[in-house]
């Protein structure tokens, strides 16, 4: 990893469109940002107990076997942190079945036939409609937009265990008013597909990162 300037990767130095999950590419990523590349994990599941070196990075984890475990002592020798899974009660989001009338979630693959998309589409977007198939809802990239969106962890407790085809009309955010947008998100998460977020304080599993010793 050398430290660069100029470029600045515009997500999580993600390799965007790759098939192998353990490929991550970064061109001017914050050492944060690399940290969670090697372990795994999301932001709102990571807490740095120490302070973690400033300045930007390219690095690449491309191995055919233990990619993330190489860049996980690759961070322990260049920034000497150390990642550690640990339960913390934090606040959350509860993911619950609430509105039975909805008929939201398709047999995986469903919509993907009746639309007449390739095998290897897992989403498409148009007019601020997200689709999404054949994925489990506890793992979906919905859930990720949502946590992004609300700024909290969001667990899944809806009972729905296998994998869907499902389709999200994201509300129009017309105000800079992000509570009036989150409760519109809400109604429409209710509406369309019977989900609602229920708040909660929970123990979830917290990466914890520290100095190496």
């Amino acid at each position: 990893m050398g430290q660069q300037n100029g470029y600045i990767d515009p997500t999580t130095g993600t390799a965007v469109g790759n098939t192998n999950e353990w490929l991550h590419i970064g061109i001017c990523v914050p050492v944060d940002q690399i940290v969670r590349a090697a372990y795994q994990t999301e932001p709102l599941r990571t807490v740095f107990s120490t302070e973690i070196p400033k300045g930007s990075y390219d690095f690449i984890s491309d191995l055919p076997n233990g990619s993330p475990k190489a860049l996980q002592e690759e961070v322990k020798k260049k920034f000497n942190l150390v990642g550690k899974t640990q339960m913390r009660e934090t606040d959350v989001l509860l993911l619950k079945l609430a509105n039975s009338a909805a008929q939201g979630f398709k047999p995986a693959n469903s919509l993907k036939r009746s639309m007449n998309l390739s095998d290897s589409t897992d989403q498409i977007s148009k007019n601020g409609t997200t689709t999404w198939f054949n994925q489990s809802l506890d793992q979906s990239r919905l859930r990720n937009s949502l946590e992004s969106q609300f700024q909290l962890p969001i667990i899944d407790e809806t009972g729905l265990t296998n994998r869907y085809d499902f389709s999200f009309a994201w509300p129009v955010q017309r105000t800079p008013d992000n509570e009036v947008h989150n409760q519109a998100t809400k109604g429409a998460l209710f509406n369309q597909l019977g989900l609602e977020l229920v708040p909660s304080r929970e123990p979830i599993e917290m990466l914890v990162v520290e100095k190496a010793k």
